[in-house]
This record gives structure tokens, C-alpha cells and sequence, in this order.
């Protein structure tokens, strides 16, 4: 079924040995240890979300909402300005296949070039269906928590022009508003240049 393969991948290991369902090696089983804990699922990643959240004792709002595909729908529905959405996107790199979060105010544009200069190689956008089936995460839904999902998270620093940030958390029908400033502090996302 792929199992490996796609262990393989959700822990970045390097050969797909190190990720066998059953090792016969006593060494082996000692030796694979799961280096960071791994969510999946909308549900899952929201609850993850909203117990980061309090445990850091951010205030916040979540609120439930009809579904928002778009940014303008969320801004809409939220009662947003479009400017204080966060857009999150998955990208994939075009050597390594390994892939990257790059968070942006949802009324720019990602900056592929910067992207490039900051992972170290081209990227392109991953397939819609490889995130449903990697991360069980919808597009319009995606959070900037890439961290939950073990993949390397970049902010562009007009994120934090706004006081605060509006993003879906895991559901296209459910979002969270909270102060910019926290959202970066929480996820210790790598803060630059990659908007236009």
C-alpha cells in the first residue's frame, strides 16, 4: 500500500529502510525514532490549534462559518479586511520533493523567486490531492501551522503590518482571528520577504 514510502516522507528520513513497518533488525527498531510529532487531519490540526493557542494563553476567536474557499470569501464571512487573512501554501521543491509552508497576507501574491533564494531551490505549488492525501487537509482550509505538519514554515513580514490575522484552521468552515505578533511567536515561522 505504500506505507513506507509514505513514512518515509511525513519523517523526511532519507532511505525508505529506515522507515520499514517491520524491521527484523533489533538494532533498527532501537534506532527509528519519531524526531517531531505529526498531526493529520482537519479536525486533528484544528484541536491542535486551539490547544496551542490556550496553552500559550493567546486570545483569540474562532468562529464557525460557511464554507470559504477564497480569500475574499473568508474576509467576507469573518468580517476581516482581506489584508489581515493569512494565505498558507504548500509548495513542493522541484529537486528535493520535500515540501515547504509559505504564509502571505491573502491579498498578495507568493514571490517564487524569493521562495527559490530562501529553500535553496525551485519550487512549485503541490498537487491539491497529495495535500488531501499527505496532510488530509482541502485547499482554502490549509493553516499556517506548517510545523504540525512537520514541513518548514516561512512568514512574509507584511504578515505582521496588520495587528491582527484571520486564517481557516484545518476547515474551510471554521477560522481563527488572533494578534499577528502570536501566530509567528507560536509557530516560529522563519520571517522574510516573499510577497508581491
Amino acid at each position: 500500500m505504500g506505507l513506507e514510502r509514505l513514512t518515509m516522507t511525513l519523517l523526511d528520513l532519507k532511505n525508505i529502510r529506515e522507515a520499514s513497518l517491520f524491521p527484523s533488525d533489533p538494532k533498527r527498531i532501537a534506532g527509528n525514532r519519531i524526531r517531531a510529532k505529526l498531526f493529520f487531519g482537519a479536525e486533528t490540526i484544528r484541536n491542535e490549534i486551539i490547544r496551542l493557542l490556550k496553552e500559550g494563553d493567546v486570545q483569540f476567536d474562532h468562529k464557525l462559518h460557511a464554507p470559504t474557499p477564497t480569500s475574499e470569501d473568508s474576509a467576507r464571512v469573518r468580517g476581516t479586511k482581506l489584508e489581515e487573512g493569512v494565505k498558507a501554501i504548500i509548495l513542493r521543491g522541484k529537486n528535493t520533493k520535500k515540501n515547504f509552508q509559505f504564509n502571505i497576507p491573502s491579498h498578495l501574491k507568493l514571490d517564487m523567486k524569493a521562495v527559490s533564494d530562501a529553500v535553496g531551490e525551485k519550487c512549485e505549488f503541490e498537487d491539491p490531492i497529495i495535500i488531501r492525501e499527505r496532510f488530509g487537509l482541502v485547499i482554502g482550509g490549509v493553516p499556517p501551522f506548517g510545523h504540525l505538519l512537520n514541513i518548514d514554515t516561512y512568514f512574509d513580514e507584511k504578515v505582521l503590518q496588520e495587528e491582527r490575522v484571520a486564517f481557516n484552521c484545518g476547515l474551510q468552515t471554521e477560522s481563527i482571528v488572533m494578534p499577528s505578533k502570536a501566530l509567528i511567536d507560536i509557530t516560529q515561522g522563519k520571517l522574510g520577504s516573499f510577497a508581491k
